[in-house]
């Protein structure tokens, strides 16, 4: 059992890297869009998450969940905005999809 766990914890550290090094890539894709201040405080958020606090990676997580959804509910608004390209939209959608 005991040897399990370094491995466990390593697989979670290496999935927080994942989802810092995402957040980061989609608050510079949202840079100048409709969407840019979903971008940095996804990115902010995920800077924090760390294994040493579980109760704080969990609120962390919430949070970027929640913005998550309030980002599909601006898409309808964001399809007439002739700010932000197909490609952005669909790097955010996939990294959404990604983080559920």
């Amino acid at each position: 059992m005991r040897r399990g766990l370094p491995i466990i914890d390593e697989r979670i550290k290496l999935i927080i890297s994942e989802i810092q090094e995402k957040a980061r890539a989609v608050c510079k894709q949202t840079q100048g869009t409709l969407l840019e201040e979903h971008g940095e405080e996804t990115s902010r958020y995920a800077q924090e998450l760390s294994i040493q606090d579980p109760l704080a990676l969990m609120r962390a997580l919430n949070t970027m969940d929640g913005i998550a959804r309030d980002c599909v509910n601006i898409f309808p608004r964001i399809k007439e905005s002739t700010y932000v390209n197909n490609s952005r939209i669909r790097g955010i959608l996939s990294f959404q999809n990604r983080v559920q």
